[in-house]
């Protein structure tokens, strides 16, 4: 009874006071709690930990030891499969968290970023190109590695380096894109003759053959640089020869709308 009382009380005090007068604005019911901050950050660096643990295990000297324990690559695949399945459903709570806060709050005019000089733009690419020589040649030339052991202890360097060359050639490509465009009068296009289409069928052919049957007139040695090459070539006549069906489907299509469009008429 004393409760009720109380409670009776509080609300004979709030009679009369207009709700509608209050103002809620400083009040961010969107603010997510301090809390959950630091758990994701604290997930996010367990997630980043554990990343880099099943990357380096595989290579490590134990699992070398213990390779034939099949109980051990059983759980390092179940932990990437757990791991892969974690990050997935973190990035598609982040794209639902963006998409919702794209539509709620009003989209604001941004200033257009400068884009740097044509020597910073430059440098940004040799450096990339000299990372990606230094990965592919000067770093598999080192000691370490033509010494058997060297994966497991100098592939931080390598991806690092693939970190910054994905970068460096990631914000080179943008400033590229963002380059202020020229105003460009479209040429007319090429109108080839009719006969060119079944010259570059034979053509086609031709190296077809050659790729068939190279091996026996070319490679009697069976050298691999001969198989290379050839297995190259079979790779550029497949793509010439898509490229040259479609064409022809084109081509095909595109009489079958003229004489629609007549019938139509």
């Amino acid at each position: 009874m004393m409760q009720d009382s109380e409670e009776l009380q509080e609300l004979e005090e709030l009679r009369g006071v207009d709700l509608a007068l209050i103002d809620l604005s400083a009040i961010d019911l969107e603010k997510p709690n301090k809390g959950n901050v630091w758990l994701r950050i604290l997930g996010r660096l367990s997630a980043a930990i554990a990343f880099g643990f099943l990357v380096w295990l595989p290579q490590s000297e134990y699992f070398r030891f213990h390779k034939e324990n099949n109980g051990l690559f059983f759980a390092i695949c179940i932990g990437a499969i757990g791991l892969g399945s974690l990050l997935g459903r973190w990035l598609w709570l982040w794209l639902e968290e963006r998409a919702k806060n794209a539509t709620a709050k009003p989209r604001v005019q941004r200033k257009e970023p400068e884009i740097p000089n044509i020597v910073i733009r430059i440098l940004m690419l040799l450096s990339a190109v000299g990372i990606i020589i230094w990965i592919l040649f000067v770093l598999p030339g080192q000691g370490s590695f033509n010494s058997g052991h060297g994966y497991s202890q100098n592939w931080f360097m390598a991806l690092i380096g693939a970190v910054a060359v994905a970068l460096l050639l990631s914000r080179w490509l943008i400033y590229q894109g963002q380059r202020p465009k020229k105003p460009v009068t479209r040429a007319a296009p090429i109108q080839l003759p009719p006969w060119f289409k079944w010259v570059s069928l034979s053509f086609i052919a031709g190296l077809a053959l050659l790729t068939a049957f190279g091996a026996k007139l070319f490679n009697r040695s069976s050298s691999m640089d001969v198989e290379f090459g050839l297995g190259s070539l079979g790779l550029v006549v497949g793509i010439a020869a898509a490229i040259w069906i479609g064409r022809r489907f084109d081509e095909a299509e595109a009489r079958y709308k003229a004489r629609t469009r007549e019938k139509n008429l």
